[in-house]
């Protein structure tokens, strides 16, 4: 590892990259298009079943979330060549705090089968990134002189350290369908069953000293600091070259409820099941008033072995070592051995960690008011507490209300949401045939200082089912498919 350029590379990437208090949280208010199944299941997994869509073929789909409150962003655009000179430090006296996390769809695809349900099979890969409650003073001068110990704030302590990433690929099987259905009230339920891999994980926690002394040759000591940093084996390797190694990490579960208020059939008598049929009435979908869901979903837990390369626990002594010692452009992690044992002791963690999946309820209410115009409420609850020490992370909390004109070839959203990291943001979502693109939070355009975003891409192909056909009086049920 380089010293000072490395160390200045991964505070940026930190602060800038790892965001979003909600941590792992879906892309509220677009997650339940009628023309996007496996999107929307990944929020419900019933809605597999209550999509428009008879087949879907996901080709690739990503969903990006920053947050953070330490620096802002002139343009999210451009400017990143020199990228001081696009950012801002935030300096309010209040502690900093990041959060970040990436969905990565691989291929997969779903089908319904009128009798026997929505299937699907599926493969993503998701990062979460975590940094909570840095001293401001402590990181500005860490950001802007991180190779000038002197211009650290000393003595400096941070009581409780809490940095964390986790990623993972999951394999997951869907299915979903009706499970009840009397006159205008259908109810359909769909469970998601997910094998993941070893996770790729790191974390910091405990507590960190820092103490400068000037003097001919200035010196620093780590003070009382007790710090353990966990890093997953899979990085173990050549020069710290990344090394993955697939095997078999834990078991997740999705599981969710859709229900349904339909129109009223043409020449139903609403007395009890005594209904007319003398008209066919399902008609193509989305075909329903209200609708409303409920889910609890990343149920589960993965793991990952500590690698006994890179992961310390650390105890000072407070014993003195040249300001120099720790500012070298060409630090290994031997030198860094070298310094832990010259001012304190460290030990290798051993056993395996045990990481919770980010647990979250999710929630929604979608109002069909014209053909083509919805209204939609989601919410997102985080169950659990982050758990650094383990490298757990846990959902934040928010909802969003979004109007959104929709049919199979077109669709604009307008997200206007709340989370827990970043308050008040208003989006802009756009869908042509099976392409989407969007952003949860467009302010930062108009303001020139972002410092938080979601961005959803899909692309996708798939067949919408059509309306049946009505046959002297009888029910007889076709599906045809329309490509996107």
């Amino acid at each position: 590892m380089r010293g000072k350029n490395t160390i200045k590379m991964m505070v940026l990437f930190l602060i800038i990259m790892n965001a979003y208090q909600l941590k792992a949280q879906t892309y509220l208010g677009v997650t339940t298009s009628n023309y996007d199944a496996l999107h929307a299941a990944r929020f419900n997994p019933a809605s597999l079943n209550t999509s428009s869509m008879k087949w879907q073929i996901n080709l690739v789909g990503v969903d990006l979330s920053i947050s953070q409150n330490y620096l802002k962003a002139k343009s999210l655009i451009s400017g990143w060549d020199d990228y001081r000179s696009n950012l801002t430090e935030n300096l309010n006296g209040e502690e900093k705090s990041g959060y970040a996390s990436a969905i990565i769809a691989l291929p997969g695809f779903m089908f319904t089968n009128e009798k026997a349900g929505s299937f699907s099979l599926n493969f993503t890969a998701r990062t979460y990134l975590t940094l909570k409650d840095v001293d401001e003073d402590f990181l500005s001068a860490f950001y802007n002189d991180a190779d000038v110990p002197s211009s650290w704030p000393s003595p400096w302590k941070d009581d409780n350290v809490e940095a964390g990433m986790n990623g993972m690929v999951e394999a997951s099987l869907g299915y979903a369908r009706k499970v009840y259905e009397r006159e205008r009230h259908h109810l359909y339920g769909g469970f998601t069953l997910k094998v993941l891999t070893k996770q790729i994980g790191a974390n910091a926690n405990g507590t960190a000293e820092f103490i400068y002394t000037e003097g001919v040759d200035d010196q620093v000591s780590f003070g009382a600091s007790d710090l353990t940093v966990q890093v997953s084996d899979l990085f173990d390797g050549v020069n710290g070259d990344f090394n993955y190694k697939t095997g078999f990490g834990g078991i997740g579960a999705d599981i969710g409820f859709v229900y349904e208020f339909k129109p009223q059939r043409p020449g139903q008598a609403l007395v009890g099941d005594n209904m007319a049929k003398s008209k066919k009435w399902k008609r193509e979908r989305p075909d329903y008033i209200l609708k409303a869901g409920f889910a609890i979903v990343d149920i589960g837990n993965v793991k990952y072995t500590p690698s006994s390369e890179y992961s310390r626990h650390f105890i000072s002594d407070g014993t003195n070592v040249s300001a120099a010692s720790i500012t070298e452009d060409d630090l290994t992690y031997e030198d860094w051995d070298d310094v832990m044992n010259a001012t304190g002791s460290f030990t290798v963690p051993t056993e395996d960690i045990k990481v919770k999946l980010p647990m979250s309820i999710n929630m929604f209410v979608d109002a069909k008011i014209t053909d083509f115009f919805y209204v939609n409420l989601s919410s997102q609850i985080g169950v659990g507490k982050s758990n650094i020490s383990s490298g757990t992370v846990s959902e934040g909390s928010g909802f969003a209300i979004t109007p959104r004109l929709e049919t199979p070839a077109v669709a604009i959203y307008v997200p206007v949401s709340y989370t827990s990291a970043k308050g008040f943001g208003v989006g802009a979502v756009a869908r042509f045939g099976q392409v989407t693109l969007g952003m949860s939070d467009i302010t930062g355009f108009f303001t020139g200082d972002a410092s938080s975003t979601s961005v959803h891409f899909g692309l996708s192909f798939g067949g919408v089912k059509k309306k049946t056909e009505k046959k002297n009086d009888i029910e007889e049920e076709e599906e045809d498919e329309r490509y996107l």
